[in-house]
């Protein structure tokens, strides 16, 4: 069975940390034309994004690694989109979320 794809359209940085702590999903806003948003969770394995590096700046830490990881505080949700594979535009084998490395 074909794994359902979601296009990473805003928290690219937030799924890597979820990675990189072992987590194996992330909380998402899925956004669908016609269709209301729901949140969900989604798996980490089934997010593609078309970048193929995220550098580790100041944002990247300040914004996203610091509170989850040292307050505690819940990590916002991520922004995807649900896509066949049919539809996604780029090659998922150099898109594809969990191939995203840092720099």
């Amino acid at each position: 069975m074909a794994k359902r794809l979601y296009y990473n359209q805003e928290g690219v940085r937030r799924a890597l940390v979820a990675r990189e702590e072992g987590w194996t999903n992330i909380f998402a806003t899925v956004h669908n034309d016609g269709r209301p948003d729901y949140l969900a969770r989604i798996p980490l394995d089934e997010l593609y994004s078309p970048k193929s590096f995220v550098p580790r700046d100041s944002r990247s830490i300040v914004d996203v690694e610091y509170p989850p990881l040292v307050t505690g505080s819940p990590m916002p949700a991520i922004n995807v989109e649900p896509r066949s594979s049919q539809s996604i535009e780029f090659d998922p084998a150099e898109s594809r979320q969990d191939n995203v490395r840092r720099t």
